[in-house]
C-alpha cells in the first residue's frame, strides 16, 4: 500500500521579504493561481489561515461538470455547451447570471484539459444533480474530487518550490 502524501508547509523562518504575487487562501483557486504564477516566471507565496490546507475545496465530493471534453469523447458521450447551459440554468432555478453561466459552460472543458496537462486526470464520468447528460468528471479511483485535486495541486506546488504558510 502506498504511503499517504502529506504536504509540509514552510516554517515562518523561511518567509522572504519580497514576492511577486501574494495569494491568500489555499483552496483550489489559490493553489492554481500559485501554480500558474510560477509557470509565468513569477515568485508566488500562499498564505492560509487554517491549520489544514485546501479550504472549502476539500469538501467537494462528486466531480467537475464540463461539456465537449476529450473524456466524454473517449466515453462516446455526445454533449454540447448548449445542453450544459440549459441543465445548469434549470438546476439553478433559472436565477443564474446569464453571462457568467454562458462563459462557464463554454469554458469548463478547458479546466479538464489544464488538469491533464498537469498530470491530473479525471477519466471517469458520471451523472449528477440536475444534469441530463453524463458530464461529471472525476478520478478513476472515484476519490472525492476536492481532496484529490488539493492533494494533486500541493504535489505540484512542492515540486515547483512554491512557498506555502499556514496558521
Amino acid at each position: 500500500m502506498m504511503a499517504k502524501y502529506v504536504f509540509q508547509p514552510n516554517q515562518i523562518d523561511d518567509l522572504k521579504s519580497a514576492y511577486d504575487v501574494v495569494i491568500v487562501g489555499s483552496g483550489a483557486t489559490g493553489l492554481i493561481t500559485a501554480i500558474q504564477a510560477a509557470e509565468l516566471g513569477l515568485k508566488p507565496v500562499v498564505f492560509e489561515k487554517m491549520d489544514k490546507l485546501g479550504g472549502n475545496s476539500t469538501r467537494a465530493s462528486s466531480g467537475m461538470n464540463a461539456a465537449e471534453t476529450y473524456v466524454q469523447l473517449n466515453h462516446h458521450v455526445v454533449d454540447s455547451f448548449e445542453d450544459f447551459y440549459n441543465d445548469t440554468y434549470i438546476g439553478g432555478g433559472k436565477q443564474n447570471n446569464i453571462e457568467l453561466l454562458k462563459y462557464f459552460t463554454s469554458h469548463a472543458g478547458l479546466t479538464i484539459d489544464w488538469l491533464k496537462q498537469h498530470g491530473i486526470e479525471l477519466e471517469d464520468l458520471t451523472i449528477t444533480g440536475a444534469m441530463n447528460t453524463t458530464r461529471t468528471h472525476r478520478p478513476n479511483s472515484q476519490a472525492p474530487i476536492g481532496a484529490y485535486l488539493v492533494t494533486s495541486f500541493l504535489q505540484i506546488i512542492e515540486k515547483m518550490g512554491i512557498e506555502v504558510y499556514n496558521n
